[in-house]
């Protein structure tokens, strides 16, 4: 099979890695995780049109891989043109460096109020560890500037909701892929002691991605989407489905 996999840049070195290893001729192309994490209508908005893109251009290839999870919605409502789709059956990539949802799950099982560091997306955005809150929900300037601006008692309201989330947890999980050479484990233990978390640190796994790159699409961990449909967010195992656009014309539920 000759394939085009769209991925999210977290996943550029385990994605060439298994890429080169695959019995099918592969094309990678990379997005921005900086561009498109906090901003999924953008990161949407730009994915659906690199896949009508695909259907414009000369090399013709068997299925678009897409390197995503649900991450923020930035799959709900994404359609394929004439070339189908094999999209990841997971909320985000946290799954695709543990092995897949199932292990993801069993992680969240075991120790709910878990926070998870990868090093494949610490390195290309080491800011994910700097207490950016408030930048994230579209402030970027300090605390004393929000007194001058609102006074003391909004500026204290306001860190106080961008820091709120930090209470849903109670253990930091450090995540390490052997194809990463930088060590984060200093910084994300300094904030796990920062915040009072409780530091843990696994080595993640590549098989899930190595199963997507050689072909390995089972209907547990990967969905199948046709010509012409639709993806939408379900609230059970399958995490997501699809269905045929008015385009196709078929109007049937994808499983």
């Amino acid at each position: 099979m000759r394939l085009k996999a769209v991925l999210c840049d977290v996943l550029a070195r385990i994605a060439y890695y298994w890429a080169a290893a695959s019995p099918h001729i592969v094309d990678i192309e990379l997005l921005s995780s900086t561009d498109y994490h906090d901003y999924p209508k953008k990161g949407h908005e730009v994915l659906q049109s690199r896949i009508y893109e695909l259907d414009t251009e000369s090399a013709q290839y068997d299925y678009i891989l897409l390197g995503y999870g649900l991450c923020g919605k930035i799959m709900d409502g994404i359609t394929s043109g004439r070339t189908p789709l094999v999209v990841p059956r997971t909320h985000d990539c946290i799954a695709l460096f543990l092995g897949g949802s199932a292990a993801y799950e069993r992680l969240m099982k075991d120790h709910p109020g878990t926070l998870c560091y990868v090093d494949a997306w610490l390195e290309r955005s080491p800011s994910r560890l700097a207490d950016n809150e408030l930048q994230s929900i579209g402030f970027s300037a300090g605390f004393e500037e929000y007194v001058k601006k609102y006074g003391e008692e909004n500026a204290k309201y306001l860190f106080e909701v961008a820091n709120s989330w930090k209470k849903h947890y109670s253990q930091c999980l450090y995540i390490k892929n052997a194809l990463v050479k930088q060590d984060f484990s200093a910084e994300v233990k300094e904030k796990a002691t920062k915040e009072n978390w409780e530091y843990k640190e696994i080595k993640g796994s590549p098989i899930f991605i190595k199963k997507m790159f050689s072909g390995e699409w089972s209907d547990r961990d990967f969905l199948i989407v046709d010509t012409y449909s639709e993806i939408s967010q379900v609230a059970d195992d399958r995490v997501i489905q699809c269905r045929k656009t008015s385009i196709a014309g078929s109007g049937q539920d994808g499983q």
